[in-house]
């Protein structure tokens, strides 16, 4: 058993690592051993994340004692024909030719499973080796205030009007709930609060800005009157695209986590920024998101109408 990887800062466990580097010796040596093939269930058995294991470095090690360990059964790239039962009903039937054993996405059935107990049967025709995997996936129907994702994950999007207040001689931003409308040269806050299980790892948040602002890169320029330690919370990692402010969590050890950033608002128009999404980088069905968020910028001719009671 290998607990982790300190060298290189890889504190999950890593025993699959290290059985994969047992698997390449011991084909180098006695390719027929028994052990191998429950080192190698074993191993496909403990993915931490469906197809995938806790991270890149964890599956490329396990495929490199995967690979050693096709080579030393001699495994070759025949034809084979591989139907799918469920239940006793068929699922679908695919040929795999040559060119499967290097495809870089699986073959995938998906059929709805019933409650409680289901089967699953795989029939094989042809010479070649056939590697298969189940996987159930269940869908949490709580309300989207609880819960707007799987695997326990929880994102909600927040955004503020910040304005200049003098405080103690001092020019501070105080941030109130936006109302929807805003005007070029505004200051908007966006808050992005994660929550989740503590045993994540690799998450990535996304968070479309809507046209007509643009994020500010230098938020030390502007102090807040709510000073928290963490208001500014980068992750990992923290980048700017041309349509999204991304961040990135390595780990999830709190289990909540909060993320800020700025906007400047700059064009009128009536926009709408999509969905915030959390994800994991290697589970693609771990994921959640935020509801989507309406900003309406009014021109500075509409604001002097307003502003006169309708009179120019």
């Amino acid at each position: 058993k290998a607990d982790n990887d300190p060298l290189l800062d890889d504190w999950s466990d890593t025993s699959v690592e290290a059985t994969a580097m047992a698997v390449r010796a011991l084909v180098a040596h006695d390719p027929k051993n028994p052990v191998l093939e429950q080192a190698v269930r074993w191993m496909l058995l403990n993915r931490t994340f469906g197809w995938y294991w806790a991270s890149t470095k964890q599956t490329a090690m396990a495929l490199y004692g995967l690979l050693d360990y096709m080579k030393a059964r001699g495994e070759t790239a025949a034809d084979s024909e591989v139907s799918v039962f469920v239940n006793g009903s068929p699922v679908g039937t695919v040929r795999l030719t040559a060119a499967a054993l290097t495809a870089p996405d699986p073959v995938e059935f998906k059929t709805t499973a019933k409650e409680g107990q289901n089967t699953v049967k795989v029939v094989t025709k042809g010479g070649g080796a056939v590697y298969w995997a189940a996987q159930a996936t269940y869908y949490d129907t709580a309300v989207a205030q609880e819960r707007t994702g799987s695997h326990k994950l929880a994102l909600q999007r927040q955004y503020f009007s910040l304005s200049p207040v003098t405080v103690k001689g001092r020019i501070v931003y105080r941030e109130t709930p936006f109302s929807g409308t805003a005007s070029p040269g505004d200051l908007l806050l966006v808050r992005l609060t994660t929550a989740g299980s503590t045993d994540w790892r690799y998450l990535v948040i996304e968070d479309p800005i809507p046209a007509g602002t643009e994020p500010i890169q230098q938020e030390r320029f502007y102090e807040m009157e709510r000073s928290r330690q963490d208001m500014w919370y980068w992750g990992s990692q923290r980048e700017f695209r041309d349509d999204r402010t991304v961040f990135f969590q390595q780990s999830f050890e709190r289990g909540r986590y909060e993320f800020q950033y700025l906007l400047k608002v700059v064009s009128p128009g009536d926009f709408r920024a999509s969905p915030a999404r959390i994800a994991a980088m290697y589970v693609p069905e771990g994921t959640a998101s935020s509801a989507a968020q309406n900003v309406v910028v009014t021109s500075p001719s509409a604001t002097a109408v307003l502003s006169n009671g309708g009179r120019q």
